[in-house]
């Protein structure tokens, strides 16, 4: 069963490759079964590798990240005009895929052949990957169609929220505080979201604006006066989301 699961993790990484490579290069008929085929793949293989061994909660947490930044993705291609740059999408967010399951699989049912910390550092840039994703998307259909924020915004409350409380679910905080600074963080980034609607810039400075945005709050949420160690990381990664965003604001283009 262990070796079923592992060969539909590395299946999986290939149907949602060539689900997407039909999205992006095939006749606007197969659009949509693409991208249906792709997430159904992603969720299957996820609560397939996790099993029945863990918590119906479990198994939601565990599957997020890959289901969402997938979700993402499929936004972000449709306004990515240049075909090289929906190619190395595709790839990119398929071996990310391929290596969460592979390790998740790993972390679950065979823990001596897991690598401490690899599962955690693929989650973020998972994690990453969905919120500048959903972001840009976000701002191109608000660019492109005109379509209301007010409909917008609660779809990416949601998106958002979840990675949120991912994030604070992986870190073991108390189900209350989690659920507290879920909150709180997703009415920042919602804020976020809304004053860069007003910025003079294209809609990839504002989904990286949003992304560095949530970035940091991923790190600073987990912070315990209990932990110095991680205290000090969440420092670090504070300034560092604060000097990329400074030299994202100076060499972004400003119409």
């Amino acid at each position: 069963m262990l070796v079923v699961r592992n060969i539909v993790a590395i299946a999986s990484s290939l149907v949602t490759a060539l689900s997407l490579l039909a999205f992006v290069f095939g006749p606007s008929l197969i659009i949509v079964p693409a991208a249906i085929i792709s997430l159904i793949s992603a969720i299957g293989a996820s609560l397939f590798v996790t099993g029945r061994e863990v918590s119906q909660l479990d198994r939601v947490m565990l599957g997020a990240p890959n289901v969402l930044a997938l979700t993402g993705v499929l936004g972000l291609l449709l306004f990515v005009e240049s075909g090289l740059v929906r190619f190395v999408i595709v790839i990119f967010i398929s071996v990310l895929q391929s290596a969460y399951l592979t390790h998740l699989f790993f972390f679950l049912h065979v823990p001596s052949r897991y690598v401490p910390q690899t599962l955690q550092t693929v989650v973020s840039f998972l994690q990453l990957l969905a919120i500048f994703s959903l972001s840009t998307a976000t701002f191109g259909l608000i660019l492109m169609t005109r379509i209301s924020l007010l409909i917008l915004l609660p779809i990416y409350a949601l998106f958002g929220g979840i990675m949120l409380y991912h994030t604070l679910w992986v870190a073991k905080l108390p189900e209350d505080r989690a659920r507290k600074l879920t909150f709180l963080g997703t009415m920042m980034l919602l804020q976020i979201v809304g004053a860069c609607i007003f910025l003079p810039t294209s809609l990839y400075v504002n989904g990286a604006i949003v992304t560095l945005t949530a970035y940091a709050l991923f790190f600073v949420f987990q912070v315990s006066p209990a932990d110095p160690h991680l205290l000090k990381t969440s420092k670090r990664a504070t300034l560092l989301a604060t000097g990329l965003f400074a030299i994202l604001l100076l060499s972004a283009p400003w119409k």
